[in-house]
């Protein structure tokens, strides 16, 4: 099923595709793919954003060294999201990936861009609402890894999933100020 991303060959779908594509379904609906947290293991978090939504996806590490879910989600950007800069919507993503059990755990996050790896070393302005969630992620212990996007197939793929438009829009001018 994978050939069928690559631009040289025709989309055709048949049998073999259509046996690997309920292949993958069952194998993402069975353990070990979705786990519950176990505490004492390190946790890592990927999130992405595009101009459709944010995403993230939280997880841990075996103890064969495989990576496995622990939660995952996204949301649709507000209409006053849409008309901030990447770098912001992917702290934004971020922000909405850190659930509170990650408040006294060092964590990993991967992300697919660069500049956020600064975040814990900006200078603040009160003007700055990048600055302003980087005092927001101050009280958590973590490090940011760059990962290419390919790479980063999980939170990237959820990103750009269609999401309902958001209902309560109320404080979208609040959210464009902050």
């Amino acid at each position: 099923m994978r050939d069928l991303l690559s631009k040289e060959v025709p989309f055709e779908w048949g049998d073999a595709q259509e046996k690997s594509f309920h292949g993958l379904k069952q194998a993402l609906l069975s353990p070990p793919i979705l786990r519950f947290p176990d505490v004492s293991r390190p946790f890592h978090l990927q999130c992405d954003a595009s101009l459709a939504g944010l995403s993230f996806v939280l997880g841990q590490t075996d103890d064969d060294g495989r990576k496995y879910v622990v939660s995952y989600g996204g949301r649709s950007l507000r209409p006053c999201e849409k008309k901030w800069p990447v770098t912001q919507l992917e702290c934004l993503s971020l922000l909405t990936g850190i659930p509170c059990l990650l408040a006294a755990a060092p964590f990993v996050v991967y992300t697919d861009h660069v500049s956020l790896k600064f975040l814990q070393s900006l200078k603040l302005s009160a003007h700055n609402r990048l600055a302003r969630w980087a005092l927001d992620l101050q009280p958590y212990n973590f490090t940011v890894e760059h990962v290419p996007d390919k790479r980063l197939t999980a939170a990237d793929g959820l990103s750009r999933r269609p999401y309902d438009e958001p209902d309560n829009l109320e404080h979208d001018e609040e959210l464009q100020r902050r």
